[in-house]
């Protein structure tokens, strides 16, 4: 029987995650009904309670992660419209047209009162100052300028929809956070530890023996299935993350 290989370091935390779960999936099926050799096996069953913990909290901390990530692109769809408004009222200013270049800097006023600035600010501070900026914008005579200033209402829009959009993310956000206790990449020495230190030389001690042959040959198909992946992502010179 070939020799059950080692998990290869630079695999990403997902596709730690990914064989982790199959792992257990074989490990499951190998002990279904209870009586088999795999499942009377103290060390296995040890070793895959540790997989368990370790597989779960990963998938929640990539999880966690994920949300945050969203919550950047939903902030830095915010700050694109912001400054997109700035822009383009204060061009305005410069109109040749009386009634246009009025406008323009009654409406470039009220933005004034917050700054470009505003996008540099914490996510909390920045909620705050857009909303009170929507809600100036909204007022009937700004409102009525911004009428006349041609695609400045359509933005206005759009800063609505950033901030609503973002304001729902950061909900999750803030859910996510209150359970966060460690990072995957925190996690991810841990799990492999486990795997290439525990389950694997283990594997390789019982594979010889009556009844372990073929949930051997499905976990060390799917640790090579992992690492083919990740010598493949390796040469096309993919980046790698943690």
């Amino acid at each position: 029987m070939a020799k059950v290989t080692k998990v290869i370091n630079n695999v990403r935390v997902t596709e730690l995650d990914a064989l982790s779960d199959a792992m257990e999936r074989e490990y499951a099926s190998a002990c279904a009904g209870g009586e088999t050799v795999v499942a009377k096996d103290a060390v296995l069953k040890g070793q895959f309670a540790q997989l368990a913990d370790l597989s779960a909290r990963n998938t929640t901390a990539i999880k966690q992660d994920a949300v945050v990530s969203t919550l950047d692109e939903a902030d830095g769809k915010r700050d694109a419209v912001t400054r997109d408004l700035f822009t383009l009222a204060g061009g305005y200013t410069a109109s040749p047209f009386a009634e246009v270049k009025s406008a323009a800097q009654d409406v470039c006023a009220v933005l004034e009162k917050y700054g470009r600035g505003m996008t540099a600010k914490n996510y909390a501070d920045q909620t705050a100052l857009t909303e009170s900026l929507l809600e100036d914008l909204g007022a009937e005579k700004v409102a009525a300028q911004i009428k006349v200033l041609s695609g400045v209402a359509e933005l206005v829009a759009q800063l609505r929809e950033a901030q609503d959009g973002f304001a729902k993310v950061h909900d999750g956000y803030i859910r996510a956070k209150a359970g966060k206790g460690e990072s995957a990449s925190s996690l991810k020495k841990p799990l492999v530890s486990l795997i290439n230190d525990g389950i694997v030389p283990y594997l390789n001690i019982v594979a010889a023996m009556n009844g372990y042959a073929d949930f051997v040959a499905a976990v060390a198909g799917n640790i090579k299935k992992t690492n083919d992946t990740v010598s493949r992502r390796t040469a096309t010179g993919k980046k790698e993350d943690a």
